[in-house]
This record gives structure tokens, sequence and C-alpha cells, in this order.
């Protein structure tokens, strides 16, 4: 079911905790939200430490622009630290 701002909507008082949604065919459930209030949360605690009532549209919009890349950034982690290849035998570390 969508909500007036066009979004999927889960209701709790009918139990229900997640749904799939036939048009786009990506899951909306509850953990979404939270997850990215959580992610909201700790850049206001560990990067920002105040936020202003002006700006939080643009606070928001980075928190997003990071949920959305979240995956991304692990697999140029891997590709970073080169965790594809597995680690290197102790012959190739020791002189």
């Amino acid at each position: 079911m969508r909500g007036a701002d066009g979004f999927e909507c889960i209701h709790h008082s009918a139990e229900e905790f997640a749904r799939d949604d036939e048009r786009t065919g990506l899951r909306a459930h509850v953990n979404t939200a939270e997850s990215l209030h959580a992610l909201l949360k700790r850049a206001i605690i560990g990067v920002w430490h105040w936020i202003s009532d002006k700006h939080l549209g643009r606070y928001l919009a980075e928190t997003v622009f990071h949920w959305n890349r979240r995956e991304t950034f692990e697999g140029r982690l891997a590709t970073v630290f080169g965790s594809r290849h597995g680690p290197l035998p102790l012959k190739a570390l020791l002189p």
C-alpha cells in the first residue's frame, strides 16, 4: 500500500512488518527506516556535532547520498585492500 507521499507504507497495527513492491521489486520494511535514522544520528554525533534547522535538508541529503552508496563503498574498499586475492603467503612477506 502506498502512502500519500508515494512511498510504501508498513502497517504495524495489522501486524505487518515488511512488504514487496510489485512496481519496483524492492522490499519495504521497518529496518530500512531505522537504519537510515541510525546513520543520520551517528553522523550528527560523530561528524557534525550540531545541526541547524536552516540546513536540515542538506544534512538529510548527504545522509541519503551515503545510504544509497553504502554497498559500492565496500566494493571499493575490497579493491583497495586487495581482499579479493586472499592473504599473502608467509614466504612472500619474509625477506
